[in-house]
Parts: C-alpha cells; sequence; structure tokens
C-alpha cells in the first residue's frame, strides 16, 4: 500500500500497539500524528519514529522489547529486519535473552564495565 502523502493518525501511540504501529509505518512515506495520554512514552516513540523515517545508518534502542506482548514483539522484530536489511547498524541495550539471535554480537556490561564481548552465532 502506498503511504505517501497519507497523514495517519494513530491513538495510544506511546506504548504497545500503537507504539507497534507508530514504529511500524515510520519510514514508509506516511506523516504520523501521534496522541497518547502517556506524555514519556509518546516521546520515545516520536523520537524512534524520526530515526526510521530518517533511514539511520545506526540505531540504537534502549529495551525496544519492555512490555510488548507476542505479537507485538513479533512486529517489531519484522521491523527491525527490515530497517536493518538497509544496512542499516543496529545497537540494542537489552535484559531479554529471547532476542539475541537477531544480532551479530554481544556485549556483557556491569555497571559501565564490559565484561564479555563475543559473537552470538
Amino acid at each position: 500500500m502506498e503511504l505517501r502523502g497519507k497523514t495517519i493518525l494513530i491513538t495510544g501511540a506511546g506504548r504497545g500497539l500503537g507504539a507497534a504501529m507508530a514504529k511500524g509505518l515510520a519510514g514508509r512515506g506516511a506523516d504520523l500524528a501521534l496522541l497518547d495520554l502517556d506524555d514519556a512514552g509518546l516521546l520515545d516513540v516520536r523520537a524512534a519514529c524520526r530515526a526510521l523515517a530518517n533511514h539511520p545508518r545506526v540505531l540504537l534502542l534502549d529495551e525496544p522489547w519492555e512490555g510488548l506482548d507476542a505479537p507485538m514483539a513479533q512486529l517489531l522484530n519484522r521491523t527491525l529486519a527490515k530497517v536493518t536489511a538497509d544496512a542499516t547498524q543496529l545497537v540494542c541495550a537489552s535484559h531479554l535473552n529471547a532476542h539475541r539471535g537477531q544480532f551479530t554480537h554481544e556485549l556483557t556490561l556491569d555497571s559501565g564495565r564490559m565484561l564479555r564481548a563475543a559473537p552470538t552465532r
């Protein structure tokens, strides 16, 4: 579906399904109007959408799967796969081991000190 020139209004964009939809639609040509009562969450989502829309060379994510249910985590995984297919480097901080296979390298930190660096595959 061609989205260039369209405006998409997403309510509840600060978390959950709304946040996942916003991130999934970012960079597909549409103008996004994001609304949510959760200002802090909305600021995070807005920043992520701006980054994705500009086709970044490096994308930094802090706990991107936090609070997502399984379908939304899968949507985020598909979005990240598309982003990295375009030569974007992904740097992600996460406490969840379930997503380790998506990355080529892993760093283990403790109080800001690197304990280990190794390939994940």
